[in-house]
């Protein structure tokens, strides 16, 4: 699942994304475990409320593509194997 948070947003593209946190020298990244998913960002203080609304809307409205879902579950499963 933390591999999917970057592919984008109801309103943000992934390439949209991008551009948010490059052109903010910024960094975001996925994570999950048996029981945790989260996202972690690093960037300026002075980013800190417009990459927060980025991340806000990376959480709580994910594009989560079909096929990459999928993909993702079936490695998750194996995994758990």
């Amino acid at each position: 699942m933390g591999e999917l948070w970057d592919k984008g947003t109801d309103t943000l593209s992934h390439h949209d994304l991008l551009k948010e946190f490059e052109g903010r020298a910024a960094s975001v990244g996925g994570f999950s475990g048996r029981n945790s998913v989260g996202l972690e960002c690093t960037g300026l203080a002075k980013d800190f409320s417009v990459l927060g609304e980025v991340v806000r809307a990376m959480i709580s409205r994910p594009s989560l593509p079909e096929k990459e879902l999928l993909d993702a579950k079936r490695v998750t499963l194996d995994q758990l194997k």
